[in-house]
């Protein structure tokens, strides 16, 4: 087994890593001379960008000291300490040390770096006070992260040193619980502040007064407010994004604020809104994104929305059980997308959307409606390209106790009242829609020759989860030879004929059928004709074999994925090179292999491999031959 050994040492020195920037490309880095368990992407006196990542260091290796480094990740390194000048000679623009021990840092501790560094991450370390006199004479600092750390507040004098030149600022998962008055004057070019999961109760009025010009991110969210901070945030005029999700506001509207804000993003998900009264939104003049997620909406009133411009409205998970058929009135000309999704829906008012031609996408998945588009659509039959009517996937977790690892296996369950079937006349009359998910194909289960007849000519995507199929004919998809994406997904098919997909062969792309197939056996002839297949998911079923030829044809193949089945073996030939030229990734794992024979993974573009949890009991010396890109294997869980 040394040769193993051999081949995987250098896949298992590659850490997840993992910054503000994803600055690091792993494949492109090796062990570090001065301690192998560290990465570097150069060697000499300049050695790039270093990660050194949960490794014991009881002191910055004085190696790493004296040479020239772009970018330093320390993570996890139980460093209780950093003395002062230790950066001096380094000229790194990126430094990272985060999940340390550190709870106070010398004032001149990045000496050096005082033209160099642009990101500063302290992440989940132990300071309870901002250490900013560390960070005064760092004339470059465009991004600090201090989140998770013990901050418990905010103080004048510790944010005047700051740098001005901050664009990011992230306090998040401290210990804060309000925004002083004047706290952040004079940060000119602020563009993100995140402040998000501490224990803000109230933020002053006049904390933002002209002091950041350009901020244009507000991230309020995990917090215990229990209003929105108009009288904080009117003084922001460049505010775009505003984050107020996970706290205790009740109600939208104010009482004594009368002026309107402009967003592009609103995020009021899982708060305590109970109703939508009338012209809730006075205060928002305009909303490109606007969030309600998660709140218990019980009513939502005739003209909720009048006043306001929103042209994407999520209102999914909100227990919402009926809808007046004014609710939306005043959107008429500007609503695009609508979510609906995960309510608790039965019918919808036929004149609830009536003049919104401009409404592109709306998504009803996880309702029980019955829902007839030629009444509740006409208005915007032409405009709607992405209509969504199907059931979401549960996943139910297995064990399986006769290997080492835990596996969480994907089960689709559909549970409780479905839709009621739409006729195929109904759905033709939405001419220029593209992405169509349906709870339920016919009374019959099947896909035949006539189902799609009438559905729009240029339908894309189509998304057929759990619909309870149990028999696609030959020429099923005549009429939508246009599909690109298909999920047969969460389905009981018992028979494919050879023809199944032949209108689609020269179209399709991605085609998913998880926990989909009561067949042992793949058979050859359906697939054959799929010869711009890239990615292909037959995973969570009951296949025991392959047939030598059934990948043959798909030339274009780059993943594949065939775990959670029943496969013993598989046969010379079944996966080849020159028939998959560009796989990218192969996932075998959770099947019944009990070995691996020589030349099966030849792949050079190959990337991740899973094997794990099988039974193999044999590898062969060249079973991994050629493989260049190999940059994850996993065998874990074999009994060798």
């Amino acid at each position: 087994m040394n040769w193993v050994m051999e081949l995987l040492l250098p896949l298992l020195l590659v850490l997840p890593f993992c910054t503000t920037l994803s600055l690091l490309d792993l494949r492109k880095m090796s062990p570090c001379k001065f301690n192998p368990l560290c990465l570097c992407s150069a060697s000499g006196e300049d050695l790039g960008a270093v990660q050194c990542d949960g490794i014991e260091l009881p002191t910055i290796p004085q190696q790493l000291l004296e040479t020239r480094v772009s970018a330093l990740r320390l993570s996890g390194n139980s460093l209780r300490a950093i003395p002062a000048d230790q950066f001096r000679f380094m000229g790194c623009w990126s430094l990272e040390i985060s999940d340390n021990g550190l709870t106070s840092l010398p004032n001149n501790v990045f000496s050096g770096l005082e033209r160099t560094v642009w990101e500063l991450v302290l992440a989940r370390n132990f300071f309870q006070a901002i250490p900013s006199a560390s960070f005064s004479k760092l004339q470059r600092l465009n991004l600090l992260d201090l989140s998770d750390n013990q901050i418990m507040e905010l103080t004048s004098e510790q944010m005047k040193n700051l740098p001005q030149t901050l664009e990011t600022l992230s306090l998040a998962g401290n210990s804060l619980n309000s925004v002083p008055e004047g706290i952040f004057n004079n940060f000119i070019h602020l563009l993100t502040l995140d402040l998000s999961r501490n224990q803000i109760i109230n933020i002053h009025s006049m904390a933002f007064a002209e002091g950041t010009p350009e901020l244009s991110n507000l991230i309020l969210a995990d917090n215990l407010l229990s209003a929105i901070p108009f009288a904080a945030i009117k003084d922001i005029k460049t505010l775009k994004t505003l984050d107020l999700s996970s706290n205790r506001i009740m109600d939208i509207p104010a009482l004594f604020f009368q002026g309107t804000l402009k967003l592009d993003r609103l995020l009021l998900r899982d708060n305590q809104i109970g109703s939508l009264g009338r012209t809730t939104f006075r205060n928002f003049k305009w909303l490109n994104f606007t969030s309600l997620s998660g709140n218990k909406i019980s009513m939502i009133e005739n003209e909720a929305f009048r006043g306001t411009e929103i042209l994407h409205l999520e209102l999914s998970n909100c227990d919402i059980g009926s809808i007046l058929p004014g609710a939306f009135r005043g959107l008429e000309r500007s609503l695009q997308e609508l979510d609906l999704s995960n309510n608790r829906l039965t019918v919808l008012p036929p004149t609830l959307l009536e003049s919104f031609d401009t409404l592109r996408k709306i998504d009803l998945t996880n309702n029980v409606l019955a829902i007839s588009p030629n009444y509740t659509l006409s208005d915007s039959r032409f405009s709607i390209l992405d209509m969504r009517l199907g059931m979401r996937i549960f996943i139910k977790k297995i064990y399986y106790k006769v290997f080492s690892t835990n596996h969480d296996s994907f089960k689709y369950k559909n549970e409780g009242p479905h839709m009621r079937y739409i006729h195929r006349e109904e759905i033709g009359m939405l001419r220029n829609l593209r992405r169509l998910s349906m709870p339920s194909i016919s009374p019959y289960g099947s896909l035949t020759l006539d189902l799609f007849e009438n559905y729009p000519p240029g339908l894309e995507i189509l998304n057929l989860v759990g619909s309870e199929i149990k028999y696609i004919t030959s020429n099923s998809f005549y009429h939508v030879p246009s599909i690109s994406y298909l999920d047969l997904s969460g389905n009981r098919i018992q028979d494919i004929a050879e023809k199944s997909f032949k209108e689609i062969g020269n179209s399709l792309k991605h085609l998913r059928m998880r926990h989909a197939l009561h067949l042992e056996y793949l058979p050859t002839e359906p697939f054959q004709d799929l010869v711009l297949l890239e990615v292909l998911d037959l995973s969570n079923n009951y296949i025991q074999s392959l047939p030598v030829d059934v990948f043959y044809k798909m030339k274009n193949l780059r993943e594949l994925y065939l775990q959670d089945n029943e496969l013993k073996t598989l046969q010379q030939g079944t996966l080849h090179s020159q028939a998959n030229p560009d796989l990218e990734i192969l996932d075998l794992s959770f099947n019944h292999l009990s070995k691996i024979d020589s030349d099966v993974f030849r792949f050079e573009k190959l990337e991740v491999l899973k094997l794990n949890d099988n039974r193999i009991k044999a590898l062969e010396k060249r079973s991994f031959l050629d493989m260049k890109s190999l940059r994850y294997l996993n065998l874990e869980g074999r009994i060798i």
